[in-house]
């Protein structure tokens, strides 16, 4: 079997086109404009993990505080229940 080489990304196109041409320096160019990139694509993921956490933690704990304050009983019976509605 015979590995196929994998196309470049279109980012990877769109900065070989736009910083080649200066010579030496292309490839370090090419590759500093990659890793930049993918560090704005990790820190996105990075703040939507980190927001989830954050909001689900602040749904349980504020779920668990308001359930205390109004004293409401999770296996109460609801009033179309209880009048066979």
């Amino acid at each position: 079997m015979v590995p196929r080489k994998i196309p470049p990304l279109l980012s990877e196109r769109i900065a070989e086109a736009f910083f080649c041409g200066t010579g030496d320096t292309c490839e370090a160019n090419i590759n500093y404009y990659i890793r930049k990139k993918r560090a704005e694509i990790m820190s996105g993921i990075l703040m939507l993990v980190i927001d989830i956490v954050v909001l689900g933690g602040a749904y349980l704990l504020y779920g668990r505080y308001l359930q205390n304050k109004w004293g409401i009983v999770p296996k109460a019976k609801t009033p179309a229940y209880e009048m066979e509605e």
